[in-house]
């Protein structure tokens, strides 16, 4: 006799991230659409991978990786795949 099936319980997960002042800004504007313009080393990856991850969160959202170049692209899949705990992560497509 096979075990029933049991739903995965919902687990709050928080990630140590704790955003300067201008991510801060970022985060907390409500516009629909964010334009940023900054210099390296400010911390645009780190902070979209977790605005990404807070809309993946809520109820039929969708949430894209857009970038001008495909290295560019990996490298923020790499940072959201890399910042998601193991248990949160039901299958990956490691294709590329």
């Amino acid at each position: 006799m096979s075990k029933p099936e049991t739903k995965p319980k919902n687990r709050i997960v928080k990630l140590p991230y704790v955003p300067h002042e201008g991510q801060r800004l970022f985060h907390e504007d409500k516009a629909r659409f964010r334009i940023m313009c900054t210099g390296r080393k400010w911390g645009k990856t780190t902070m979209l991978v977790h605005e990404a991850f807070r809309w993946l969160g809520r109820p039929n959202s969708l949430v894209w990786w857009v970038a001008p170049y495909y290295n560019l692209a990996q490298l923020g899949r790499r940072r959201f795949m890399q910042a998601i705990p193991e248990f949160a992560i039901k299958r990956e497509n490691k294709k590329d």
